[in-house]
């Protein structure tokens, strides 16, 4: 396919500035070090920026001339905050196509005019451009790009459009796509025939663009021609107006790519070089660290005194719970004339009274049976209601005007669904309660037996045989 024409920007100019007695002056009055030290370094930043000025449009050094300031300028924005209040450097930039300057003490100002540059030595593919204006064909390169873009997006909305049955928007979506790309073509054939020699466009972009633009043209009205004739004579869907059609979504596609993703493996580090303020600690980092050991001392002092309150917890909870007397207990070592406990007679008797727990998980069980036929005897009904309703509608068409059975019963569904969910939680909460009842069933068994005789040697071979637990349940 023809490659569309690309159009270039040239590269903005900067005047002249000093890093080095800024930054000796800020390291000397914030880090308190002797500013000497770092002359190497700051000198360093300083003819990055001169060669920056000089770097060309034409070449790959040009590039990696750039590539490397900025590199260091993200690194020395970790270290020093260049700003109107801290170091102060004004920022001269002329404006690429004007030449009208504008200053500024952000570094972020610098670093975004940096990076307009990179864009314009990427986007170059012939000579530099030699005027500070828009050229006129730049503008009719994006008037003919901007319509046929739009009849691009249109003419595949709607096929997709098409293939989810909206026949009458797809037509709509063609017959505008149509107008889109005829305006796309009258622009096209404005586009003189040798192009002039600043605008950095080949001598065939007339004729690239006429390619393009007629070519969509052609397609649109073919795949017009056929959507319409297959709502004529079987669909006979509406075709709404221009205005009422929904704008196409947008697509993201293109993300912006942070400049260490422009090069692979270690051409970044050989490009950018190491960083030259490296021996330099972050201020935020300093603080950053001291804020750290703060927060690390007030969690250590805070997990303490929850140690010492569950400790002082956990003692209360083993003399309250009787544990060496439980002990005592499982071991065999309990005195025969020992009293067995009241709460545990108690208990016993309660057991001995109440009907076995199988039972219950019976009635339980039944009571889930039959819940469970009631309810699939209502979704079968809902189910042979819709179903119904349906028919009829398929029958009689546009006279069955009862609305959908499934917007009607949609509540009734959604109590079903409800009242089968609290079912399969309570099951699982009765099969919880079951694995516990048959790990336990043998004790609930001695404790009904010595409920039934109140015999008091019943009554301690029982408690011998549950102290522990009985301890623990209180």
């Amino acid at each position: 396919m023809v490659q569309s024409p690309m159009i270039s920007s040239p590269l903005k100019q900067t005047s002249e500035i000093d890093w080095i007695q800024p930054l000796k002056t800020y390291i000397r009055q914030t880090y308190g070090d002797d500013p000497e030290r770092y002359s190497e370094e700051c000198a360093t930043l300083n003819r990055l920026r001169q060669d920056m000025r000089g770097a060309g449009k034409d070449s790959a050094a040009g590039r990696d001339l750039l590539y490397r300031y900025y590199g260091q300028l993200e690194l020395l924005d970790l270290r020093f905050p260049v700003d109107e209040n801290h170091i102060k450097i004004s920022f001269t930039w002329y404006d690429a196509f004007t030449h009208k300057p504008t200053s500024q003490y952000s570094l972020a100002y610098e670093k975004a005019s940096i990076i307009f540059n990179i864009s314009a030595v990427l986007s170059c593919v012939q000579e530099n451009v030699t005027k500070g204006i828009f050229e006129k064909v730049w503008s009719i390169v994006v008037q003919v790009k901007a319509s046929l873009l739009a009849a691009v997006a249109g003419y595949y909305q709607a096929i997709a459009d098409d293939e989810g049955t909206l026949y009458g928007i797809s037509i709509a979506r063609l017959q505008l796509a149509e107008k889109q790309a005829t305006t796309a073509l009258s622009w096209a054939k404005t586009f003189p025939n040798s192009p002039p020699a600043g605008s950095n466009l080949s001598a065939d972009t007339g004729p690239i663009l006429l390619d393009l633009t007629r070519r969509q043209l052609a397609n649109i009205q073919e795949k017009l021609a056929s959507f319409t004739k297959d709502n004529d004579f079987i669909y006979h869907q509406p075709v709404p107006s221009e205005p009422s059609l929904s704008t196409i979504a947008k697509l993201p596609a293109a993300k912006a790519i942070p400049v260490s993703e422009l090069y692979q493996g270690q051409d970044i580090q050989r490009i950018i070089g190491p960083d030259i303020f490296q021996k330099i600690v972050p201020m935020s980092v300093t603080e950053s660290a001291s804020l750290y050991d703060e927060e690390k001392a007030k969690l250590v002092r805070a997990e303490a005194e929850k140690v010492e309150a569950a400790n002082g917890e956990m003692a209360a909870s083993l003399d309250y719970l009787k544990l060496p007397g439980s002990l005592n207990i499982l071991k065999g070592g309990m005195d025969q004339d020992m009293d067995v406990d009241e709460d545990f007679k108690m208990w016993c008797e309660e057991l001995a009274n109440a009907p076995p727990f199988r039972e219950a998980f019976n009635e339980l069980q039944e009571d889930k049976i039959s819940i469970l036929s009631v309810l699939d005897q209502c979704s079968k009904q809902l189910d042979m209601e819709e179903s119904v309703c349906e028919k009829m509608r398929s029958k009689y068409g546009a006279d069955w005007v009862q609305q959908p059975s499934s917007r009607l019963t949609s509540t009734l569904r959604s109590d079903v669904r409800n009242y089968r969910d609290t079912i399969d939680e309570a099951s699982s909460s009765d099969s919880q309660l079951l694995v516990s009842l048959r790990q336990h069933e043998v004790d609930f068994d001695e404790m009904r037996s010595a409920g039934e005789t109140d015999e008091a040697d019943v009554c301690s071979k029982a408690l011998i045989r549950l102290g522990g637990n009985i301890a623990r349940s209180k």
